[in-house]
Parts: structure tokens; sequence; C-alpha cells
């Protein structure tokens, strides 16, 4: 009897502790920035400065972590893990645009989440593969 009892705490304990460690974080979000002329405004120095902000939560805006790559795109730390529909602001010197990130729980066995899809405001955008490229004029 001890012995079943004690393997059925033992499956019971693996399947728990499989479940939390086993989390999907969503897509890393990249943007890059160009010119009409594709050149890459990072790059080429013309955007020395820039900020995104979370749209405001009962009166509270909050920043968005940024990293830049070593192929001068930007990639957003943070955003995605939610479900729902989440507005931001890009700031800068060259433009002011607003995009919107929409994600929702993944359907595995793991707990985690994916983007479904990013909106941007007022601005030229392209998918491509594994970043975003937006034109600012």
């Amino acid at each position: 009897m001890f012995k079943k009892i004690l393997t059925l705490f033992s499956i019971i304990s693996l399947l728990i502790s499989c479940k939390e460690e086993c989390y999907t974080n969503p897509e890393p979000v990249v943007f890059e920035f160009i010119n009409s002329q594709g050149e890459n405004l990072i790059q080429n120095g013309s955007l020395p400065t820039f900020a995104i902000q979370e749209e405001p939560v009962n009166g509270i805006s909050t920043g968005v972590e940024l990293t830049k790559t070593a192929d001068f795109k930007i990639k957003l730390e943070g955003v995605g893990s939610f479900s729902g529909t989440k507005k931001y602001r890009f700031f800068s010197t060259i433009k002011l645009f607003n995009f919107s990130i929409r994600s929702s729980a993944v359907t595995t066995e793991c707990e985690g989440f994916k983007i479904d899809q990013i909106e941007f405001d007022s601005i030229s955008s392209t998918k491509e593969i594994n970043y975003y490229k937006i034109i600012l004029d």
C-alpha cells in the first residue's frame, strides 16, 4: 500500500514539475527603422534617441525596455506575455506613431503566450522574416 501511495505522489509530482518548467515565450518583437531610401536610421545616426511606452493603464504609462541588436535593429523586451491587446506609442524626433500587439495563450501542454498580430497606425511597415521594417520619414 505504501509503495502505491509513494508511486502516485511521484507521478503527480513529476507531472506538476514538468508543467512548471515548460513555458513558451512569445516570439521576439524586432523593429528596423529605415528612411524611404532604405537606409537604416540607427546605423546612419539619424535616429539617436527614441522610446516606446505602453498605453497608460489607470493613468500610469510604462516604458518598454529596448535592446539594440548587432545589425542595428531594436528588440522590444517583455512584450507579448499576455492575453488580449495592448497599445503602445513610439516617440522620436523624426516621427510619433501608435501600434498594438494582440497576444493569446498557447494551446500546447506548456504554458505561455504567442503574438497573434501587430498593427501599426499611420506608418508604413512591412513584415519581414523575424522583424518589422518601419519607414520613418
